[in-house]
């Protein structure tokens, strides 16, 4: 059985100033044997954690991509997909990889580049998850907006921390059977047990960093 932190950023983000020692180290103290790194617009994190990390921790390289009307998230990518292509363009480009795409925290009233809910509705039927619970969401209410959704369209679904800081990390996790392969992910998504606790404090803690970032 595998505990998964399935949404979690590095300092390849320029929210997030998360090195991938202190990922490896918080990971192993909560008890946690895989997870997805999904940095903004890029896989240089994820590919680097792959390369240190211990036969304890198995990485899924992802990416949280910035489509032309708001995010999509990815696993078991191979290579960088290019941000601000249309959202049916770039799930063509995770397919094309083999790779499972979804949405990030798709009712999110504050983070403008959540999917807006027409551009959800168009792409449904092209998912493969819905993420369902994040725990940077600053009312519960998006999220709960999130769990109706799927379950009235049937979708598959994930929760995730989105970390950006090492004391977000794990405070959303699932419990999957098998992520050998995207098909097997999928199957234990079915059968997933989940924890999620919210953690507000760290978006304005990313906002605070990105402000910083641009005096510098």
């Amino acid at each position: 059985m595998y505990t998964c932190e399935l949404h979690c950023h590095t300092k390849f983000s320029k929210c997030s100033d998360l090195e991938l020692s202190m990922i490896l180290e918080r990971c192993l103290k909560k008890g946690i044997n895989c997870i997805a790194i999904t940095d903004h617009n890029s896989i240089e994190g994820a590919l680097a954690l792959q390369k240190i990390s211990s036969d304890k921790l198995t990485v899924i390289v992802g990416e949280e991509i910035l489509t032309s009307e708001g995010e999509l998230i990815a696993y078991f990518l191979t290579s960088k997909i290019p941000a601000l292509k249309s959202p049916e363009e770039t799930i063509k480009l995770v397919r094309r990889q083999g790779g499972l795409v979804g949405v990030s925290h798709p009712f999110d009233r504050i983070r403008k580049e959540a999917l807006r809910r027409d551009s959800l509705e168009r792409i449904k039927d092209k998912l493969d998850f819905l993420e369902v619970f994040n725990s940077r969401c600053l009312f519960n209410s998006w999220n709960q907006q999130a769990l109706r959704f799927f379950e009235t369209n049937q979708l598959l679904h994930t929760v995730g921390s989105d970390a950006h800081f090492a004391e977000e990390i794990g405070k959303s996790t699932m419990e999957l059977a098998d992520i050998s392969d995207p098909a097997a992910f999928l199957d234990s998504l079915s059968k997933a047990k989940t924890e999620c606790k919210l953690a507000r404090l760290g978006l304005f803690k990313s906002k605070l960093r990105k402000l910083w970032q641009r005096r510098k």
